[in-house]
């Protein structure tokens, strides 16, 4: 692990849920009311790389496929004989708002589980924001409700992908295929039918208020969102009954032992005291009179910055306060670093997520480097 890098045992890491609902979602004037987290849509043609896209930016994720109404729904569009599951008819629209108004007010939502190739749902699983202020709603009726998202004051954005239709005919019959959707000759009679009708359903699904952009449009804006929601002042969510988040450093005994249990590289004693002198600004998670927590901001006081020793006691994960010390350290950053200060970290791959839904985005093309003396 890169010496000083913010520990992957923090709790926020494991993506489990954050502790109790944000405070303060009302503190705002009579009459007007923010949600906690807004939805991107994304739609377009069945193929075009919408989940793709979605796997790759690390956020929460609505599967809309998942409000199909079930098979034997007496309400079903028919097209020559046969259930028409291209029309929005057959999929469940007020079901999908519901929870989309759930996760951008709660934070939580009981999601459907929507099986294909027996057109049915199987069950629910529970989907948690674990703090995130946007996520993503994807499939190919994200366009219906565009309107309904922006009249309750929770859509980002809503952007269409497409690509040649070619490529897109070719990698949804490979995907459905694959999955054994449904019978091949019938895949294939659709994914042709698609294919002729692809022009007029993107020009529908921009006129209903969705954008066509291409892959890497769609990842740069939805980057953009990020970004923007981590400069929106926003309320911080309360430490867990028993734990406070107080400005502070600890003692350098404290400093060594947290480390260590937290698998960060051991520091001499000399190197802790040194160190912790140098700290721009620091808090401390306390569980009773007991620390159990740390995290820091070193830097030059004006134009760079870094957080370091992001960690909490793995007795004590779990609670949301890996999530909590960094939201103290970046609102005071805000509050005092000058504007345009960089801000960096170094982070272990499976703690992007805790640090993505705080604005964060990789450096890439530039790579990191480091020297340890």
């Amino acid at each position: 692990m890169p010496d000083g890098a913010p520990s992957t045992t923090d709790d926020a890491v494991t993506s489990r849920p954050a502790g109790g609902p944000q405070e303060g979602l009302f503190d705002l004037p009579p009459g007007s009311r923010r949600p906690t987290a807004r939805v991107v849509l994304l739609t377009g043609p069945s193929g075009a790389g919408k989940t793709s896209l979605t796997r790759r930016m690390g956020l929460p994720v609505v599967s809309l496929d998942d409000f199909y109404l079930d098979g034997d729904h007496p309400a079903l569009p028919r097209r020559y004989g046969v259930v028409d599951w291209d029309s929005p008819a057959t999929w469940d629209r007020a079901g999908a708002m519901d929870a989309l108004l759930r996760l951008s007010s709660t934070g939580q939502a009981e999601l459907p589980v929507y099986d294909i190739p027996t057109n049915r749902r199987t069950g629910t699983t529970q989907l948690s924001l674990d703090g995130f202020p946007v996520f993503i709603a994807e499939g190919i009726f994200a366009a219906e409700i565009v309107e309904a998202c922006r009249e309750e004051d929770i859509l980002a954005d809503a952007l269409c992908i497409w690509r040649p239709r070619a490529q897109t005919f070719w990698f949804r019959l490979m995907r459905d295929l694959g999955e054994s959707r449904k019978p091949p000759m019938t895949l294939v009679r659709r994914g042709l039918s698609l294919y002729r009708n692809e022009p007029v359903m993107i020009a529908d699904l921009t006129a209903k208020g969705a954008r066509k952009v291409r892959v890497d449009e769609a990842e740069a804006r939805i980057e953009d969102l990020l970004r923007a929601a981590a400069t929106e002042e926003r309320p911080l969510p309360a430490a867990p009954g028993g734990y406070r988040v107080e400005t502070g450093r600890p003692s350098p005994e404290t400093y060594r032992a947290l480390r260590a249990a937290c698998g960060l590289t051991p520091r001499t004693d000399e190197a802790a005291v040194a160190g912790l002198a140098g700290t721009w600004h620091g808090v401390v998670v306390r569980h009773g009179s007991e620390v159990v927590g740390m995290g820091r901001v070193v830097g030059d006081g004006g134009s760079f910055f870094q957080l370091v020793d992001v960690c909490v006691l793995p007795a004590h994960q779990g609670r949301g306060l890996g999530g909590q010390v960094v939201a103290e350290l970046l609102a005071h950053l805000r509050d005092h670093a000058p504007a345009g200060a960089y801000v960096s970290l170094v982070a272990e791959p499976d703690a992007a997520r805790l640090y993505r839904r705080h604005g964060f985005v990789e450096t890439d093309p530039a790579v990191g480097m480091a020297l340890t003396l």
